[in-house]
């Protein structure tokens, strides 16, 4: 079935997300997904909110379709903080419209924190305890407008914090081994910056994001790829 890992007991019932531990954040198609807010399916109570009509995204094939020139963006109801050294792994379903200017994933209220598609569509910026880390995949243009992909991110615990990105499954092959082990804290999903001064808005649709305080081993990875995989029909 979906060609799940055999670590998940698969025999009446279909796998989760949350069958895996440390989901902090599960914004999941379909599920509890309005224009003032994107329920958390993690278990935590940790909502994607918008009460501002003018910064609302548009629901669209069970996500949010957020737009540049609009502003859109929402606020977590708590931030996610993951220390220094400590592994964490992020999948996104998402769909650009436009690759023209640098584009926010996740950020906290400030411009110390964030992880964004960059301008070109073929890398990715993470700035992390107030270092930047650009991943720039030996492919180019493998974020192209238009295109709905699965795009992992998964930090190695440790002192390296090694980086690695996967696209619709498939790690991507890099120059050199990108590395990052500072302290991160995400608090905002579409935008950077704080509160009434946001900017690289995302210009594109989620259709599905969760996030892990932990480095997927795996077993793990191959399961939720394949679930997102074959579910949004990537």
């Amino acid at each position: 079935m979906l060609g799940l890992g055999a670590n998940i007991a698969m025999s009446d019932r279909l796998f989760s997300l949350n069958d895996i531990s440390d989901l902090s954040l599960y914004l999941k198609n379909g599920v509890g997904v309005h224009r003032s807010q994107w329920n958390d399916s993690s278990g935590n109570g940790n909502h994607a909110s918008q009460a501002t009509e003018g910064n609302q995204a548009t629901v669209s094939r069970g996500g949010l379709d957020f737009e540049l020139d609009e502003g859109d963006h929402y606020d977590l109801t708590e931030e996610i903080t993951i220390t220094t050294g400590q592994g964490f792994t992020l999948f996104v379903v998402c769909n650009l419209e436009s690759t023209a200017v640098n584009a926010t994933i996740l950020s906290k209220a400030n411009t110390q924190h964030f992880l964004e598609f960059m301008s070109g569509a073929d890398k990715i910026r993470l700035r992390l305890a107030s270092t930047n880390t650009i991943v720039e995949p030996d492919t180019a243009n493998l974020f192209a407008a238009g295109t709905t992909f699965l795009l992992t991110i998964v930090r190695k615990s440790g002192v390296t914090g090694n980086i690695h990105i996967y696209l619709d499954g498939e790690e991507l092959d890099q120059d050199a081994q990108a590395a990052n082990p500072g302290d991160a804290e995400y608090s905002i999903v579409g935008a950077r910056n704080s509160a009434g001064s946001e900017d690289r808005f995302l210009d594109g649709s989620i259709y599905e994001l969760a996030f892990y305080e932990k480095a997927l081993d795996g077993v793990e990875l191959t399961n939720v790829h394949s679930y997102l995989n074959n579910k949004h029909g990537l």
